[in-house]
């Protein structure tokens, strides 16, 4: 089998020009990238605060979940109950407690 060195160095060429020319393109694209990336603002989150006093119930039916997911494994959310203050130390509550005017949704042992 013969191959005309010729030839072959003229498909050669005519690849390496069409590599070379992609390559200018995808680098064009990666400059463009980079510039829209860096005026991009970063998104920045202080606090999160729940107005759970704002919200309106008209029917009381299904699950309410505010702040804590149901996937949250249950040894973890047994701790973070047991650190949780009591309904009456909370600021600004004791008095609805304290009054009995409040409901108690401590949780109570088995």
């Amino acid at each position: 089998m013969h191959i005309d060195p010729i030839s072959y160095l003229r498909f050669v060429e005519s690849r390496i020009r069409l590599l070379e020319e992609r390559t200018a393109r995808l680098e064009g694209l990666v400059q463009t990238l980079e510039r829209l990336l860096r005026q991009l603002k970063p998104v920045h989150i202080d606090n999160i605060h729940y107005k759970i006093q704002e919200l309106h119930l008209r029917d009381l039916s299904g699950t309410l979940n505010v702040g804590l997911t149901a996937l949250t494994d249950p040894q973890q959310l047994e701790e973070w109950l047991k650190k949780q203050p009591n309904p009456g130390e909370i600021e600004g509550h004791a008095g609805a407690a304290a009054e009995g005017g409040g409901r108690n949704f401590s949780r109570e042992e088995p």
